[in-house]
């Protein structure tokens, strides 16, 4: 079985590829003091490779595994990684495990997950969140991808990448394998700047789904490595396609942030040990790839062009993807991509800025492009995505709206991506609509005094939807709503009770706090909760707690719970922006699926 498989000492490693991401590979390999040598079969001569490896290097068909096993066999290989999405497509893993060869990559039925059609069925059949859509993918959301390693049943998660696959500056130009890519630069560690950290959450969450749904489908676990590639939505993110392979760019950036032994992380795959705290990656640190490609590229690249890339001032930065060489210090173009320049950093700026000054060091007729990683183009992704998701939010009040302050506070430091978009009170000289102006907020009066409860509810209704209202919050309104209201902003409707519901229901003001003392309550404190026809008796959705002093009155414990409803109202506004839902919008079966990500394979 596999975990009774020997533990390699002094072995002999075969990398399937022969690109600029295999040479960052076999260098990391090279590193690690179990391996004693490394061989490589590929589909293109590199003289990177062929010096790194003394040599040890054979040009073949990397799609066909009678020619892999032959090499794999004649080099005594004790461990085989097999990158390419093609070899793994054609079967090249089943061959080699067939033949007793220990090999990391998926096999050749897992590696269907690479067509969309395959991965979307897996994904509807195992009701998994965030399905590839039928279609083209399309939106505003920023894109990113999720490496994981899977030795079966345990999964290792990688830093989120960004990658271009645009030739051009400004994600133009015909399309290409990758031309760059990067991480880090968020608020939290490994995190990208557009990002939060549930947006990471449901993207793991999917891979490692996926990896589970690919063994039961196959029957056969899934070993190896498995990206993920998602586009940001509204409510979290949507999967766009997987890969099986070992990403191009993205398997770069992220063997720049392994900071432990890979041919241990590999050997763990393989023999389904595989363990998070025992792979070390400097998810503080930002990595930056940067491709370097003739002009021309890809449409028709200038063959035999000399580039002088001696300027480089670290040499181990510059991975050789696809050239010839004439002299040191001289790469002679062929009809590929030519390198990738990999620089990592305390920050993003920092490696960026290392990035792209040895890019600019390469001379002759060669690009790259400048933008990818740069701050403009981070800044842009950011607000670009933060009003994507941007949130508008309906005020309706009567009083004061003293807890519309603190929400306005909030939008203007930025912790809340929120507008409000409108607050409409019943009463024209209250405070909440002189509030409301004084912040420079659309404001709609709409007197209620003697008109019948649906027909005022209808206007309301009416100015809300103008304002393209996602969220309706009560602030002091002391009107009864209607059952028509309700259902019409069912689940978007919220109001804040001064009680813990559903304790001291029914009640108002002070008449709510004497309850609490005459109960001989410990605690007290707000509830918001959705609005339904029964009063105070939608499903909470945040409270908030204060304790019950000797000596307490009602008007003190008033004053107590006054100065938490502000502060309840955002943290449910934050809830509605992470999940575009909040607990009683559906029924219990749904609320229960969408909170716990949707995917009930193992119920």
């Amino acid at each position: 079985s596999a975990a009774k498989k020997p533990r390699l000492e002094m072995a002999t490693v075969c990398v399937i590829g022969s690109g600029a991401r295999e040479l960052a590979l076999i260098k990391a390999l090279k590193s690690s003091s179990k391996c004693c040598a490394v061989r490589c079969f590929g589909a293109e001569p590199n003289p990177a490779i062929a010096e790194l490896v003394g040599g040890a290097v054979d040009i073949g068909d990397e799609a066909s595994p009678p020619a892999v096993l032959a090499f794999c066999q004649g080099g005594k290989a004790d461990l085989v990684v097999v990158t390419p999405a093609a070899s793994l497509a054609a079967g090249v893993v089943d061959a080699l495990q067939g033949a007793g060869i220990r090999a990391v990559g998926a096999h050749k039925a897992a590696a269907a997950v690479a067509s969309k059609e395959f991965a979307r069925n897996i994904m509807k059949q195992f009701e998994m969140h965030g399905c590839i859509p039928d279609g083209q993918v399309t939106g505003q959301g920023e894109e990113f991808s999720v490496m994981t390693f899977c030795d079966g049943a345990i999964c290792v998660h990688m830093p989120p990448t960004q990658s271009f696959a645009h030739a051009y500056m400004g994600n133009t130009g015909p399309s290409t394998d990758g031309m760059g890519c990067f991480s880090g630069g968020g608020s939290h560690n490994g995190l990208l700047a557009f990002l939060g950290e549930a947006d990471v959450t449901r993207a793991t969450n999917i891979n490692e789904h996926m990896t589970r749904a690919l063994t039961k489908t196959t029957a056969a676990p899934f070993k190896g490595m498995l990206q993920g590639n998602f586009k940001c939505d509204l409510a979290g993110v949507t999967c766009t396609s997987f890969g099986a392979g070992f990403g191009e760019m993205e398997a770069i950036a992220a063997l720049a942030l392994v900071r432990g032994d890979v041919l241990e992380l590999f050997e763990a795959i393989d023999a389904g040990t595989l363990k998070p705290s025992g792979v070390a990656v400097d998810s503080a640190s930002a990595c930056v790839v940067k491709v370097l490609a003739p002009f021309g590229f890809p449409d028709k690249a200038l063959v035999g062009e000399t580039i002088d890339v001696s300027g480089v001032q670290d040499a181990a930065r510059l991975l050789v993807h696809c050239a010839d060489t004439s002299a040191p210090g001289k790469l002679v173009t062929k009809n590929n991509r030519l390198a990738a320049i990999v620089a990592t950093g305390p920050t993003l700026a920092a490696a960026e800025a290392e990035c792209e000054s040895e890019c600019r060091k390469c001379t002759g007729s060669v690009f790259h492009r400048p933008d990818i990683a740069s701050p403009s183009l981070v800044a842009a992704a950011v607000a670009s995505q933060r009003a994507f998701r941007k949130i508008k939010i309906g005020v309706v009040g009567s009083t004061r709206g003293s807890s519309l302050q603190p929400i306005l506070y909030a939008i203007q430091d930025g912790r809340l991506n929120a507008e409000i978009s409108v607050v409409v009170g019943n009463v024209g000289s209250s405070y909440i609509l002189q509030r409301a102006r004084v912040n420079n907020l659309k404001t709609v009066h709409i007197p209620g005094k003697g008109r019948v409860r649906e027909e005022f509810d209808r206007d309301v209704t009416k100015a809300l939807q103008d304002a393209e209202c996602d969220l309706v919050l009560l602030v002091g309104f002391m009107r009864i709503i209607s059952g028509e209201f309700c259902r019409r902003w069912h689940g978007k409707l919220l109001n804040v009770h001064p009680s813990l519901l559903p304790l001291h229901a029914g009640l108002m003001d002070l008449q709510v706090h004497q309850s609490v003392l005459d109960a001989g309550d410990k605690e007290s404190g707000c509830t918001v909760h959705q609005v339904i026809e029964e009063v105070d008796g939608g499903e909470v959705v945040v409270q908030m707690r204060v304790e019950v002093v000797a000596g307490e009155t009602a008007n003190s414990l008033k004053g107590k719970v006054q100065a938490l409803e502000a502060e309840s109202l955002i943290r449910a506004c934050e809830m509605f922006y992470n999940d575009r839902t909040l607990p009683g919008a559906t029924d219990a079966t749904a609320k229960k699926a969408r909170l716990n990500g949707g995917d009930r394979m193992e119920q």
